[in-house]
């Protein structure tokens, strides 16, 4: 490959990455993007006379890498992106960049129901649409409901019930392609180390462990999009409430919106167990596995997450001042606000707690109880 063009390609590359921060002020004084556009046009013209000059094949995995890089970086450009990504996507083929030409942003523009321009940016976690706060608890009766009621009580604010746990089938999802993915590496490094010979075991050969990733990552942040879209024109904060995500579902979660905050509840298990219906759980031996693993990982996780939040329904109740002064910041709601739904108590349920089951909860959940204060 020609050292000056090879040289001028990593120079375009850091150009948008320069441009990508620098002109950030200037994307949001302008909301067409124009500058940033014009500029990334500009680059793709050079682009298009340097790579005219490649003739080494030897080199296509490199300029693959590049591409790639640069569709990643120009992803967030606003406006008549949509035509800049179609040049990138015909400089990949001239090049059989199979790998750039078939990434998941290209595949996305030709599959999903939505304009390029929002599912652009709900690749990036930008998406207008996007969620931006959800309410979790541990298991069921731990007061999401109240706490769904408590964010609703603000008129900007739209929090939905429950969804069946639909993201449960994501994360299998997630496990399962993965697994295919690396599993099946050698058989796929094997097939395009060869030429693409078609004479050789490729039953199940899976694209690499990023693109299946990636899939799953997309297609449960386009099920949620499209799901709580009704009136997002009329709020400016939406999501839901669920109950019994595990620390999978809150990971992809968080990997499908970045920057939303997550409401993570623990409540008592012995008065969670007390107000729990017994058919919800096929044994109490479920239903400790379910408290004891989630409240766990529900600390761990607030522990290195600045947006996780996690709240015991007690201090609600109680109006912990440290509790409730946190709860508003993230609800964007007032005391007046608060004490309005707390007024009025809806749905409240007991079935009592025989003493065995108090010590067959105690037994099996003694470390996350003590952690909690429970014990």
């Amino acid at each position: 490959m020609n050292t000056t063009t090879q040289k001028n390609l990593d120079d375009k590359i850091s150009s948008v990455h320069f441009e990508r921060t620098t002109r950030q002020s200037d994307l949001e004084k302008h909301n067409s993007g124009t500058v940033t556009l014009a500029i990334a046009k500009q680059i793709i013209r050079e682009m298009e006379r340097d790579l005219a000059e490649l003739r080494d094949r030897s080199a296509s995995a490199r300029i693959r890498r590049q591409l790639s890089e640069i569709s990643r970086v120009l992803l967030p450009i606003e406006s008549r992106r949509y035509r800049l990504f179609r040049k990138l996507k015909d400089f990949c083929g001239k090049f059989h960049s199979e790998r750039a030409a078939n990434s998941h942003v290209f595949n996305c523009v030709a599959a999903s129901p939505f304009s390029y321009f929002d599912l652009a940016k709900a690749v990036n976690g930008e998406d207008s649409r996007a969620l931006n706060l959800m309410v979790l608890s541990a298991v069921h009766r731990c007061g999401s409901t109240l706490m769904q009621r408590l964010c609703n009580v603000r008129k900007k604010t739209l929090l939905w019930g429950e969804h069946g746990r639909v993201l449960t089938n994501f994360t299998k999802m997630y496990s399962h392609t993965d697994l295919f993915a690396i599993s099946r590496g050698d058989a796929r490094r094997r097939y395009f180390e060869s030429g693409e010979d078609p004479n050789q075991w490729i039953a199940c050969m899976t694209p690499e462990p990023e693109f299946a990733q990636t899939a799953i990552v997309n297609s449960a942040r386009t099920l949620l999009n499209t799901l709580y879209c009704q009136r997002r024109d009329t709020h400016d904060v939406i999501g839901f409430k669920e109950v019994r995500y595990s620390r999978f579902e809150i990971e992809l979660l968080r990997r499908c919106y970045p920057e939303a905050d997550l409401i993570l509840l623990v409540r008592d298990p012995y008065k969670t167990w007390n107000s729990t219906p017994r058919d919800w759980y096929s044994s109490l031996d479920e239903w400790t596995t379910a408290w004891g693993q989630n409240a766990s990982d529900y600390m761990d996780i607030a522990a290195t997450d600045s947006r996780c939040h996690l709240i015991r329904y007690e201090d609600v109740l109680k109006r912990d001042s440290q509790t409730l002064e946190r709860f508003f910041d993230v609800a964007k709601i007032t005391s007046a606000q608060f004490e309005s739904v707390m007024a009025h108590k809806i749905g409240s349920k007991h079935f009592g707690v025989e003493e065995e089951e108090r010590d067959f909860i105690l037994q099996r959940c003694r470390e996350p109880m003590k952690a909690f204060g429970y014990a």
